[in-house]
């Protein structure tokens, strides 16, 4: 679990980084970090400046109380969040006008597959940016927050989550593009994968599957 958290910097835009409280914290840490860097040197260093160029880019658009947003990079607390890379939190009160990103890494600092990284922040930008759009119904909402989703979600609530993880997929598409970093062969991996993991955990449909991710499809062609 955390115990604090270190500001990069503020603005629209607020990055944090949790601080894991572990007696082998600082060594399994630097084995993280030896081991990502062992990898591509260069492809890390150029996707972790392409990550921070996206987060800048909304700290550039003109101001805007509804475009605030909180980045929480943070380690991984569990094997859901593992498996998903990221998350979206809508303002939590009335008053409250910023959106949260969350980043999920196994040591918060340490950046995980930088490829993954760079889409799940478009990912959930993306998000993020069709809230500020249209707001998803109440029924996606009312879904996402139940705990078995197999057991316990209606057909319409399925498609709900699958329609705005759908929705959010084709708007990264724009954030990747505006930073020069749309590769259509990596984007279809991933947006593939992501969508996967949902379908299964939603256990849906396969035909549901096949129309929404002929929507990225449709999106992807598009764009290149």
């Amino acid at each position: 679990m955390a115990d604090g958290t270190t500001k990069i910097f503020g603005g629209k835009v607020d990055v944090t980084v949790s601080v894991e409280a572990r007696d082998d914290w600082t060594e399994r840490r630097q084995d993280e970090w030896h081991r990502r860097l062992a990898q591509d040197i260069s492809t890390f260093i150029e996707m972790q400046d392409s990550f921070w160029e996206l987060v800048r880019r909304i700290e550039r658009e003109p101001e805007d109380d509804r475009l605030g947003i909180t980045v929480i990079l943070k380690g991984q607390l569990n094997h859901l969040e593992a498996q998903m890379h990221g998350g979206f939190l809508p303002p939590q009160h009335d008053n409250d006008h910023w959106l949260r990103i969350e980043i999920f890494r196994r040591f918060a600092d340490v950046p995980q597959d930088p490829w993954r990284e760079l889409h799940t922040l478009a990912h959930e930008i993306g998000h993020a940016r069709g809230y500020l759009s249209e707001k998803p119904p109440r029924m996606y909402y009312e879904a996402v927050d139940k705990s078995d989703w197999k057991a316990t979600l209606s057909p319409e609530e399925k498609r709900a989550i699958m329609s705005e993880e759908t929705r959010a997929w084709v708007n990264a598409i724009a954030e990747l593009k505006a930073i020069g970093r749309f590769n259509k062969t990596m984007f279809v991996k991933i947006a593939h994968q992501d969508l996967g993991i949902y379908a299964e955990r939603l256990d849906i449909d396969q035909g549901v599957f096949e129309d929404e991710w002929q929507r990225v499809v449709d999106a992807v062609d598009a764009a290149a």
